[in-house]
């Protein structure tokens, strides 16, 4: 199988206005805390694992934060709606979780750390259509916030009422307001701003936990929905996508980029 060349973005810039996809040397760019493969191996490298946390994550055969939390979830529910008197489901749920909110509070940047980088990346995605970012912290959303004060209401990421995805999305394309053009971002591999309300249907509801006026303690705010309960966060690690309704109405989305031939590298 041939190789793709990789370009340097200033070769090919002005092939390509359409679509953006943003992988974790974006993130990189922006606050080294981020460099590492996945949250688990910074929850184990930095000893916040406890062995049975470890064993669990065994157990399953993954190193997925969300998989295990929603199945400790459901087996809670389901353990509650038969009336099994058991605590210990829960109390690995809440360690689990509690590990997420640690390894999160440990690496992720408050806005006032990269407040001075926020213009210039919401300058540079307001080029494009579409934004996909493949990338789990709040760079991008915070980006798009900053950027809906300079250019009008440009960036746009399908979840409205209440927080709830529309899945006729490509009816937000259309600018309004004082926007001359609109940018839709996704998040295909979730993102802190996501969470799910677990059913025993195995997917639960996708939610968006934050609204623009909460930004200044937007990284606490989600960390509280965790800490509540009703939520399990909806991000994924680094080679997995979304499940369930979100992947499939994104499909068309993120398939085009992968069959145009040519993949610059992306830099702010």
């Amino acid at each position: 199988m041939k190789t793709p060349k990789i370009y340097a973005w200033k070769e090919i810039e002005e092939d390509f206005k359409k679509k953006l996809v943003l992988g974790n040397g974006a993130s990189i760019a922006v606050w080294d805390g981020f460099k590492y493969d996945s949250l688990y191996d910074e929850a184990a490298d930095s000893g916040i694992f406890s062995p049975k946390l470890t064993k669990l994550f065994q157990e399953f055969k993954t190193r997925d934060f969300e998989l295990v939390l929603k199945q400790l979830r459901q087996a809670s529910i389901v353990n509650q709606l038969l009336g099994v008197k058991e605590t210990r489901t829960q109390e690995l749920y809440d360690l689990l979780r509690d590990a997420l909110v640690n390894t999160v509070s440990s690496t992720h940047p408050e806005q006032r750390d990269i407040q001075s980088c926020l213009s210039r990346i919401a300058f540079f995605m307001r080029q494009f259509d579409t934004v996909i970012s493949l990338n789990y912290d709040l760079i991008v959303y915070w980006a798009m916030l900053r950027g809906n004060t300079l250019f009008g209401q440009q960036f746009k990421d399908g979840f409205v009422d209440e927080g709830m995805f529309r899945d006729d999305y490509e009816t937000l394309y259309p600018p309004y307001g004082q926007a001359k053009k609109t940018t839709m971002v996704f998040y295909p591999h979730g993102n802190l701003i996501l969470a799910t309300i677990v059913d025993l249907d195995g997917f639960g509801t996708e939610i968006k936990l934050s609204r623009p006026e909460e930004q200044a303690m937007l990284r606490q705010s989600i960390i509280e929905a965790w800490e509540k309960g009703n939520v399990v966060p909806l991000f994924v690690h680094l080679r997995a996508c979304l499940p369930g309704r979100l992947i499939y109405l994104l499909i068309p989305i993120l398939v085009e980029p992968m069959l145009s031939g040519r993949i610059p590298g992306a830099v702010y």
